[in-house]
């Protein structure tokens, strides 16, 4: 006990020997440090989950306080030793997200689906309305979708399913191509975020998507049922072998420990652009990869990219995809 109330007297009476810049600089860099460290216990511990999906801004600062230090001309080596080992652990969670992503073939895209978080407090239905049919996707999948929003956009596909709620956990489904049936996914009480499926029928061909909105992990309670939420989708996708695409907003980015978990589980795959900001809108370069589509093996991305705002916390997501048996040779 007397060595560690040594070791932290003299730890303070270095602090107080440096600088304001020096005690900035490595104060900031012991922060990073620290959360970069916690962030590999996310699949444990709620809070550290939480700090999992900040890799992006964390290297991002790791990098911009080294330069400043450089900038400042920081003498203190170990200053520039955490800040790049912060970095790099947050480099190193991202490097095989990115790596794990399928490339996109834009000559091999034959369908269309739009994924959206329309927000329920947004007031810009016209608007909305405009862009969905100006898109002209083969499917569109909504969240967030409240009686409001269901009146405004009723009518505008020939095959819908709509989930209108009261809170932000209503669903919708349109399509072009006709739904052969639905399947909404519920807690065993019937209470909470449902997931829904529906099958439609593509050139005889039967393909399954899937619309996806589970509670934000930002409570204990809430990362658990986002979990179980999960649980049960996967378990139902598992149950028949079919192409299928899961879209919508996950509340997880691509990086974190538990995303990569669902992926592995289901086996699907996601595509290269999946990493792009879509919240908080309309800040297209700050904000977290919380909205993705995932698909199955009988799938293959054509191009995946950031619609514009419209309106909502949330940027829409524009993805084009083809069946594989529909498009190669037989």
């Amino acid at each position: 006990m007397v060595g560690r109330s040594i070791t932290f007297c003299e730890g303070l009476v270095i602090l107080r020997s440096m600088s304001q810049k020096e005690r900035w600089a490595f104060s900031l860099s012991l922060i990073l440090f620290v959360l970069s460290i916690v962030s590999f216990l996310g699949q444990k511990i709620w809070l550290f989950e939480l700090v999992s999906h900040f890799c992006l801004q964390l290297a991002v600062v790791a990098f911009s306080i080294f330069m400043k230090s450089v900038f400042w001309r920081i003498e203190r080596k170990s200053t520039y030793i955490l800040l790049l080992l912060s970095f790099a652990l947050n480099s190193g969670r991202m490097v095989p997200s990115f790596t794990a992503m399928e490339a996109l073939r834009p000559k091999s895209s034959s369908l269309t689906v739009l994924s959206f978080n329309l927000n329920r407090a947004n007031r810009e239905r016209r608007q909305v309305r405009d862009y969905i049919s100006g898109v002209q996707a083969d499917f569109v999948i909504l969240a967030e979708l409240s009686t409001e929003w269901s009146e405004a956009l009723q009518g505008l596909y020939p095959y819908e399913v709509l989930l209108p709620r009261y809170d932000n956990f209503g669903m919708a489904i349109l399509s072009k191509h006709k739904i052969l049936q639905k399947k909404v996914l519920r807690e065993p009480k019937g209470v909470g975020a449902p997931a829904l499926v529906v099958d439609v029928e593509v050139n005889n061909q039967s393909l399954r998507l899937a619309a996806v909105h589970p509670t934000p992990p930002i409570v204990p309670q809430w990362k658990r049922l986002r979990d179980q939420y999960f649980d049960r989708l996967i378990e139902f996708l598992k149950q028949e072998d079919m192409p299928t695409i899961v879209c919508g907003d996950f509340n997880s980015t691509p990086w974190a420990s538990v995303y990569k978990s669902w992926l592995e589980r289901l086996q699907y795959r996601a595509a290269q652009g999946s990493w792009l900001s879509t919240w908080p809108a309309p800040y297209p370069y700050i904000g977290f990869s919380l909205d993705h589509c995932i698909v199955s093996k009988d799938l293959q991305f054509g191009s995946y990219k950031q619609g514009p705002h419209k309106g909502s916390d949330h940027f829409p997501l524009e993805v084009s995809f083809s069946i594989k048996s529909l498009t190669e040779p037989q």
